[in-house]
């Protein structure tokens, strides 16, 4: 016997009615701290706040320098263009020193000449998310920290664009934009198998993407334009790193490599770099995948099957060749990319956050009307 339609709609509105109920329960067991409505200051914020609540922060411009040590934190700004925590030009702006944080919403600007917008030291399992650094020493940067998501940010002006160093491994930089660095992401000293993704990396002075002594990261779906070096793979310990999917275009070298061996290449685009690819001291990479290679724009060769292939291989250089070129440039299939992506995951966090600061803000001003 089937059950009549209206009394399954009732029993989905009663379950739906019980799920929001509990949602508001859960969201007012935590609590939210406004900045600078109830603290002067984001830290005193922070150090009132226990694991788990929001430290929401209006808009204005606060001159301090924050430290997170508290796990399960949220720390979200009203707007990220006129939410600013300005570091004065001494130190580090804001130090986490914890896990699974959650950070949105903010300008971060002006450390100090060796400090950074954004530390991250041992700290595991965290989000930074929609804001921007801006004129930093180093705008974010990570160390012996696992785990990460950089996502959707802006990097602007700084001395350096994002580290990840000293151990620093599975972390994700995916979907920012970087511009107007010196460099614009460094991956150095034993971090290991990271993913950076479908960023926008432009106009950065001396290098797009810099490999130094790093293995097993995935460096895909990038556009790399207008640099120095576009991609740079430094010492023979930089090995096994994935370069796929990316536009490399108008730079002075389309890729770096020094003393660097067994990294791929392939379903890339090599547009109108002076060099494509330089070698300081030669070693063996592959620059394709077995089937496919890289697109190259002063590929010559000819493609009597029409299959897209060119007949001979790209050389560039005695001990490295593409044997598969591609004859046009290499199209991303959005349906079905290469590897991961993480906007979506980004933006559900983002929701969450949002939503349960929006809950926690209505509630605590009934509180304040009663």
């Amino acid at each position: 016997m089937k059950t009549p339609n209206h009394i399954v709609l009732a029993m989905l509105l009663v379950c739906m009615t019980a799920n929001l109920f509990n949602v508001v329960l859960v969201a007012s067991e935590k609590r939210i701290f406004e900045v600078p409505r109830e603290y002067r200051t984001i830290q005193e914020a922070i150090d009132a706040a226990s694991p788990g609540d929001t430290v929401h922060v209006s808009n204005g411009t606060y001159i301090e320098h924050l430290t997170i040590t508290k796990n399960n934190l949220k720390l979200m700004g009203e707007d990220p263009n006129n939410t600013i925590i300005d570091g004065n030009q001494t130190g580090t702006v804001v130090k986490v020193l914890a896990d699974n944080v959650a950070i949105t919403g903010f300008t971060i600007r002006r450390s100090g000449d060796q400090g950074e917008g954004f530390y991250l030291d041992h700290s595991n399992n965290n989000i930074i998310i929609n804001s921007t650094c801006n004129s930093c020493h180093v705008g974010i940067s990570l160390k012996n920290s696992n785990g990460n998501k950089i996502i959707g940010n802006t990097i602007i002006n700084n001395s350096e664009g994002i580290i990840l160093a000293v151990n620093s491994t599975h972390n994700v930089v995916s979907e920012n934009v970087l511009t107007h660095n010196n460099q614009a992401i460094n991956i150095r000293a034993y971090a290991n198998n990271n993913t950076v993704s479908e960023n926008i990396i432009t106009s950065n002075w001396y290098s797009g993407v810099y490999l130094s002594l790093t293995n097993g990261n995935t460096i895909t779906r990038n556009n790399i334009t207008q640099h120095l070096v576009g991609i740079y793979l430094y010492g023979f310990l930089s090995t096994r790193n994935n370069i796929s999917g990316n536009t490399i275009a108008n730079n002075g070298e389309g890729a770096h490599v020094f003393q660097s061996s067994d990294n791929i290449f392939y379903h890339n685009n090599f547009i109108s770099n002076t060099k494509q690819v330089y070698f300081d001291v030669s070693l063996v990479n592959l620059w394709d995948n077995g089937a496919e290679g890289n697109y190259w724009s002063d590929y010559d060769g000819k493609d009597t099957e029409g299959n897209g292939i060119g007949d001979t291989p790209y050389v560039i250089d005695a001990k490295n060749q593409d044997n598969y070129p591609l004859m046009s440039l290499w199209k991303i299939d959005r349906s079905h990319v290469e590897g991961p992506t993480y906007i979506k995951e980004a933006i559900i966090l983002a929701t969450s956050i949002l939503v349960a600061a929006g809950i926690g803000i209505y509630a605590l001003k009934i509180r304040r009307k009663a």
